[in-house]
């Protein structure tokens, strides 16, 4: 069973200053390495919400699907559920790597092409991202991996319920002695599985219809904070596969989802083996993602192999999780499928949550 690493007091490392976002963060020193501190805010209930898991689980769901991620530890600073991020431009003791948030090249690139870029506070438009994308000077080094990078975050997103993948939470290292630069690992997962609401929240939701699921309770049906031709609507996995042409997301999707497919067996034991989690936020998350996977993931797999994407299995490798293999794995986790599931493998419609 993990269990966070417990944190009474801190060193910090006054090299660094993260900037504070929504949450509070510090940088420390732990283990002769340094972290940045992310501990959980309140809710309007005085209920620490769960975005240091969602964080944790989020990064290393990128791991272990072959991705390089923020390498995060579970922690516990004075009973205020928190995280650490390791520093990765840090790690190998360099001074001169410097962060740039897509957000930076895409201003760059809007100044320099004379375009209006998305004001403050408006999600910006896919259109824009995949044009900075392909027209950067500044990626021009890494322009096939940053698009490709790009693309799987979308998918895994999806996955993950990461409806907070704005313009300034993912970007690339600049190594300011060489000039090269470098994609960074996947980083800030924290708006992943529905962080902000508590447990009476997730076990009226788990009372629902299995498809609204796919639902969330305050913002409808999401991946990320990018939009379509409105400016209000974020766009999801489906749409984009079904009105963008874009190789790049049929590509990620037939690259990952098999790995998902494969995966998910480590995923459910990775959210079984977190202590700290209630068996109502198991339950949401195990179910979340089993339904994501079947009801958004399968289906733009299928429309990826229509559209002839590279490399698509054959029919009969399509990566599917039947509906009973589905209740099964929740079973395994002594858990109970969401209502309206059918009965797993042994003819058992449900398991009372241990």
């Amino acid at each position: 069973m993990l269990k966070p690493i417990v944190l009474e007091t801190f060193v910090s490392d006054r090299r660094v200053a993260y900037n504070n976002g929504l949450t509070d963060k510090t940088a420390i020193l732990y283990e002769g390495s340094t972290y940045m501190l992310k501990p959980a805010s309140l809710d309007a209930n005085g209920m620490y919400q769960s975005t240091a898991v969602s964080e944790f689980l989020g990064s290393h769901i990128y791991e272990l699907l072959g991705i390089p991620a923020h390498e995060t530890l579970l922690a516990d600073y004075r009973g205020r559920p928190s995280v650490l991020c390791k520093d990765f431009l840090l790690a190998d003791g360099s001074k001169d790597l410097e962060l740039f948030e897509f957000r930076a090249v895409a201003s760059e690139f809007s100044i320099k092409n004379h375009i209006s870029s998305a004001h403050p506070g408006q999600r910006e438009p896919l259109t824009s991202v995949l044009q900075v994308l392909s027209g950067s000077d500044f990626l021009e080094p890494v322009r096939a991996g940053a698009i490709s990078r790009f693309w799987q975050m979308f998918v895994v997103d999806s996955f993950i319920e990461n409806y907070d993948r704005h313009t300034g939470n993912w970007g690339y290292i600049y190594d300011k002695g060489t000039g090269e630069v470098s994609l960074a690992p996947v980083y800030d997962c924290a708006g992943s599985f529905n962080p902000q609401h508590g447990d009476a929240d997730l076990s009226l939701l788990l009372t629902k219809d299995p498809k609204d699921i796919l639902y969330r309770m305050d913002f409808g049906y999401e991946t990320a904070a990018f939009s379509g031709d409105s400016p209000n609507v974020k766009l999801t996995l489906e749409h984009v596969l079904a009105n963008i042409e874009n190789k790049g997301a049929a590509e990620a999707v037939v690259e990952l989802v098999p790995k998902i497919s494969d995966s998910l067996s480590d995923i459910f034991d990775l959210v079984g083996s977190i202590g700290t989690l209630s068996d109502t936020r198991k339950e949401y998350i195990l179910t979340t993602l089993q339904y994501r996977f079947d009801n958004i993931l399968v289906p733009a797999y299928h429309m990826a192999a229509e559209r002839g994407a590279a490399n698509v299995c054959r029919e009969d490798d399509t990566p599917t999780l039947s509906s009973l293999a589905a209740g099964a794995q929740l079973a395994s986790k002594g858990l109970r499928p969401a209502a309206g599931q059918p009965a797993n493998e042994h003819g058992h419609p449900s398991n009372p949550a241990r």
